[in-house]
């Protein structure tokens, strides 16, 4: 994605492609030049934290799969304009 490679505080565009969690989007770019499937970013909300969804057989935090719907039905499919505010290096 050509503005995923963008420096830090700079506005970026994309399209919400998926909610993974309450707090964590999957955006992909509205326009790329090469052939295949658009890529894709995925980012974490900052300043927010949302109760965590169980991996197979745990048990999700209270609210986790609420908060997860609610960005869901509010953000899928839909244009967005983001920015980089850091990037933690261990999970990039």
């Amino acid at each position: 994605m050509a503005t995923v490679a963008a420096t830090e505080n700079q506005w970026l565009k994309g399209r919400v492609k998926a909610v993974t969690s309450g707090d964590c989007l999957v955006i992909t770019a509205l326009t790329h030049t090469r052939s295949g499937p658009p890529p894709e970013k995925t980012i974490t909300l900052s300043s927010l934290m949302a109760p965590k969804l169980a991996r197979r057989g745990g048990i999700d935090e209270a609210f986790a799969w609420e908060s997860r719907e609610f960005l869901r039905k509010l953000c899928i499919g839909k244009e967005v304009a983001f920015k980089v505010d850091y990037k933690v290096e261990a999970i990039a």
